[in-house]
């Protein structure tokens, strides 16, 4: 299962308040026999507690030594967990299955899902020498991810519920932070202008979405050598759309170079990108990594400087 520890998501949707998730954890007591009663589980080992980005994250054992996972969430982004696992299990795509979810808020004033626990080693923590073969079987499967397709754009509640109606929707919310007041204290008017012109790229546009991931980084998977695979875990907010932005949210700073490396390596194993992927790719790594650097620099975090970098010298190449 996801590894909670020291988990730095480049993801910058919005996250829930610290102070709910601390509220559900000091309810926990009163929480988790309505939800264990509900889905018919009975615990025998304490719980192991995590807080997430949006969700309490709780990890049992039953009498029959059985392992699960349980993720309780204020919000509604559990429902586009939900959905891409459901996707993904339809489609032989490696994830962990859902054992029992509850969207009602009736048994609990949240939602909550509760995922089969797998051992395994968490990506982020193996060599380079590693990182990288497991990173090329990533990206083979990535491309067998990005080839199911999906209803709509953005997040997901339903097949036919979805967050936005078309991708140019999606990038508009990326123009909003890109043309944020704060965005002028670390790009210039000429840099800003470059990014407006590529959000607006008509290349950009697609008609067709497909499934993404959403959070690509090594810490969202895991290697399980019991079954002898890679799953993926955890994906982000925007699930559907082009898969060049998984590509492009992939290849930024904070991602492991050799990984990515080997993810896009693997990812055109059998089919190089076309010079219009390519294109792409380039300009929503732009994108990605200029509101990343204003979405850090607005919560002063002093690690926006390397997304600022990376995108001043994409904008200067164009």
């Amino acid at each position: 299962m996801p590894d909670l520890k020291n988990k730095h998501s480049r993801n910058h949707e919005k996250r829930v308040p610290e102070n709910i998730l601390f509220k559900i954890t000091a309810e926990l007591d009163t929480l988790l026999p309505k939800i264990f009663l509900d889905a018919k589980i009975t615990p025998v080992s304490n719980p192991i507690i995590e807080n997430a980005k949006n969700s309490v994250c709780v990890s049992v054992t039953d009498s029959a030594s059985k392992k699960y996972f349980l993720k309780i969430c204020p919000d509604n982004s559990i429902l586009t967990e939900i959905f891409w696992r459901e996707k993904a299990h339809e489609n032989n795509i490696p994830v962990p299955r859902t054992i029992y979810a509850n969207i009602s808020r009736k048994q609990i004033p949240y939602m909550f899902e509760i995922l089969e626990f797998i051992e395994g080693t968490n990506l982020r923590y193996v060599s380079s020498e590693f990182k990288y073969v497991f990173a090329k079987l990533i990206g083979h499967t990535l491309k067998k991810v990005h080839g199911i397709q999906v209803n709509g754009f953005g997040s997901a509640c339903t097949e036919d519920r979805w967050s936005c109606k078309t991708w140019r929707e999606v990038l508009e919310r990326y123009m909003h932070r890109t043309m944020r007041d704060a965005a002028l204290e670390i790009f210039t008017l000429d840099e800003r202008e470059k990014l407006r012109e590529c959000i607006c790229d008509k290349k950009l546009i697609i008609i067709h979405p497909k499934l993404l991931h959403g959070d690509l980084n090594a810490g969202n998977f895991l290697y399980s050598e019991k079954r002898g695979e890679i799953l993926f875990l955890d994906p982000g907010h925007t699930i559907g759309g082009d898969p060049m932005m998984d590509l492009a949210h992939a290849g930024t700073p904070y991602l492991n170079s050799v990984f990515f490396r080997g993810m896009k390596d693997g990812y055109e194993t059998q089919i190089p990108l076309t010079n219009e992927e390519n294109c792409r790719l380039e300009k929503l790594r732009i994108i990605c990594l200029a509101s990343t650097a204003i979405e850090m620099y607005i919560k002063n975090d002093n690690h926006y400087a390397e997304f600022r970098t990376s995108a001043k010298e994409m904008l200067r190449l164009l």
